[in-house]
């Protein structure tokens, strides 16, 4: 009599224990495998930390001469101007920010607007090796400034390829040859000072010293 009552009661017992066995099991399984997630994510995270430029680096390295680390990411098109018997290109700044002034001619209200502005800070800009340039897509003429200008050869062209389709453009060029900026609105002259700054090659050169 005693048998028929325990065996029932054993059997049942049996099943509980099996049931807490398997999901403690689970349970360890669960947190086994989060762990391994968790250190796994960490450690890409640490490689990360360690270079947080290299993956930049790796899919746009450059052979550019100037920043052994630094990949121009936006590269200003070339342009063109006579200087004596010779023509130059920009790769013959390089090492020197670049502005270029879009305009259809020396008359234009927003060229003489915008020279106000550069006038205001151009000592400077000068002083940090800023060489301006302007480009005439209708009309040659001088520019109406005592800040010494180049011309570019092929105006018209040179604004398409910066994509100026306006009667005026403005374009910062960084000493890297990187297009830091294209507006087609006056820019202030502390705007193009605060641009200056903010370029890679003069952050690079604050952060060595």
């Amino acid at each position: 009599m005693n048998f028929i009552q325990d065996r029932p009661f054993s059997f049942a017992l049996r099943i509980a224990c099996a049931i807490q066995v398997f999901h403690r099991a689970l349970l360890l399984g669960s947190l086994v495998f989060f762990v391994g997630a968790a250190q796994h994510s960490f450690a890409q995270e640490s490689s990360l930390f360690k270079n947080p430029t290299e993956t930049v680096q790796s899919s746009t390295r450059s052979t550019h001469p100037i920043g052994a680390f630094h990949s121009v990411v936006t590269p200003a098109p070339d342009v063109a101007w006579k200087a004596g018997n010779q023509i130059e290109h920009l790769s013959s700044l390089r090492g020197k920010p670049v502005l270029i002034l879009f305009t259809d001619t020396p008359l234009n209200h927003t060229l003489r607007h915008q020279l106000r502005e550069l006038k205001s800070r151009y000592e400077y800009m000068a002083a940090h090796g800023l060489i301006c340039a302007v480009a005439f897509t209708q009309e040659i003429g001088s520019v109406p400034s005592n800040i010494p200008f180049v011309t570019l050869l092929h105006g018209e062209s040179s604004a398409r390829a910066y994509g100026v389709s306006h009667n005026f453009g403005i374009a910062l060029l960084g000493a890297d040859g990187n297009l830091d900026c294209l507006s087609t609105h006056p820019l202030s002259g502390q705007r193009i000072a605060d641009l200056m700054d903010a370029s890679y090659t003069i952050q690079e050169t604050l952060r060595k010293e």
